[in-house]
């Protein structure tokens, strides 16, 4: 399995557009996935392909949109449009058609995020901060003030946070019952698989960051020899908000919804006490994210996560981002 914390750290923000870059300045994972994508056969590819990485660019490939794009990136050529735009084909396109509930989980955590920034910028610190001094702090000096394009940074990466589960065959999430522990140990690489995705398409680096770290706070993974490449944004406490409200929207949205592949044979999703529950528990355990538990109790008395998260299943809205 491929260690992606043996690249060097990368700075920079990706452009409005792609336009051109070196095939060969890329990492030695991203230009695997890159020929995968494009089609090339394992022949034609240096080195050894890892199993994850193969799977995941047969997979990319599915979409004639985004195995064009990798066709021009092994060449150096440009790209119009911008990295969210591919990310969003991938999403919306790709995993859609992979599995529904992976694509339906991504939409549930970006309408939560959605309803949890409109909540922040509504209610602010009179109505969000009488309760205790640090979350008093994270409300009225950081989420109230942080700005629209970081909102917006939080809520594209739930939309595609999970896309890099189609490095695995499809069968891995179609079984039914509690993940085993062998199981359970290859989950942590679905984040870590981003950063060569990410790197593909020259992906902003707080958007990549909360993707690879969407378990981070709560499951502890990947390890730190992951964690270390953004050491230099945990410097940055609005970032760290950022990967807390992901964390919990993540955490959140996945109780809230029917997966049994996550759960013991017949085990049905979680109420919204339930979850509610068990996301105070988690927060208390790891000492953060104690700031959202009123704005999840908040949203639920508004009736927004009854409609989000119906008992029916069948009802559930899968809306597009806006």
């Amino acid at each position: 399995m491929t260690n992606f914390a043996n690249r060097e750290k990368r700075d920079g923000v990706a452009s409005a557009s792609l336009g051109c870059r070196d095939f060969n300045q890329l990492s030695p994972e991203a230009q695997q996935l890159v020929l995968v994508t494009k089609g090339e056969k394992h022949k034609n590819i240096p080195g050894i392909v890892d199993c994850f990485i193969n799977n995941l660019g047969h997979n990319l490939a599915l979409s004639p949109t985004i195995k064009q794009a990798a066709q021009l990136i092994s060449q150096s050529f440009p790209l119009a449009g911008t990295p969210e735009d591919y990310l969003a084909i991938i999403s919306q396109e790709v995993v859609r058609k992979y599995h529904k509930g992976t694509y339906t989980h991504m939409v549930q955590v970006y309408w939560f995020l959605c309803m949890l920034h409109a909540l922040i910028k509504d209610q602010g610190d009179i109505g969000l901060s009488n309760f205790g001094t640090a979350e008093r702090h994270v409300i009225k000096h950081i989420a109230s003030k942080m700005n629209e394009e970081r909102w917006d940074k939080v809520k594209f990466a739930g939309i595609i946070h999970d896309v890099c589960k189609m490095a695995f065959f499809l069968e891995f999430w179609l079984a039914t019952g509690e993940f085993n522990e062998g199981q359970a140990g290859l989950l942590k690489f679905h984040t870590s698989l981003f950063l060569p995705l990410s790197e593909m398409f020259a992906v902003d680096p707080e958007i990549t960051a909360l993707a690879v770290l969407h378990h981070y706070l709560i499951k502890e993974y990947p390890g730190e020899d992951i964690v270390h490449l953004f050491d230099n944004l945990f410097l940055d406490d609005t970032f760290c908000f950022m990967v807390e409200a992901m964390n919990i929207a993540d955490c959140y949205a996945a109780l809230r919804a029917k997966r049994p592949e996550y759960r013991p044979a017949g085990a049905d999703s979680f109420t919204h006490n339930q979850a509610l529950d068990i996301v105070q528990a988690v927060i208390q355990s790891k000492g953060m994210g104690k700031w959202c538990v009123k704005c999840i109790k908040m949203l639920q008395n508004s009736g927004y996560l009854d409609w989000l998260f119906p008992q029916n299943q069948q009802q559930i809205p899968v809306l597009l981002p806006v």
